[in-house]
């Protein structure tokens, strides 16, 4: 792979329209950090995955990367409906193409690890808040140009 799961995961948030690139000012989304601002943001970053064998024909180790997704909002409740909302769409999500520069990705499944977890109050603010979710992905690098 060219690119780290949550980059990956990152872009096909984006497609799908539940965030905007990390230019944007509304529901802004990152990989490996979220900055002060926007208020209503989100980052995807890389965790522990699973390894689950190779295949015997050809030796091909067989990963299942994970992914955090952070979710912030400046409202307990559209937070937490935000990240809830990207959840589901990310478990239904099956054979899913996703292009990056010259490199496509083929997200063949998603799986949700975790539930929703509350992070309280960032630290200094009393009006954002934050949550968190973990997904174990299956990706497959089709093609690079």
């Amino acid at each position: 792979m060219n690119h780290s799961a949550a980059q990956v995961l990152k872009q096909y948030l984006i497609d799908i329209g539940y965030f905007e690139d990390d230019l944007g000012d509304d529901w802004a989304i990152f990989v490996g950090s979220l900055p002060d601002k926007p208020y209503r943001a989100a980052a995807v970053y890389d965790t522990a995955g699973l390894l689950d064998g190779r295949i015997q024909s050809s030796g091909e180790a067989i990963i299942h990367h994970g992914v955090q997704l952070r979710v912030r909002s400046d409202s307990y409740n559209v937070g937490w409906v935000k990240i809830h909302d990207a959840g589901v769409a990310l478990s239904a999500a099956q054979n899913a193409t996703v292009v990056l520069g010259t490199s496509t990705y083929t997200i063949n499944n998603i799986t949700t690890a975790s539930s929703i977890v509350s992070l309280g109050p960032e630290e200094g603010s009393t009006r954002n808040v934050g949550f968190t979710s973990n997904f174990i992905l299956t990706i497959t690098l089709d093609d690079e140009s």
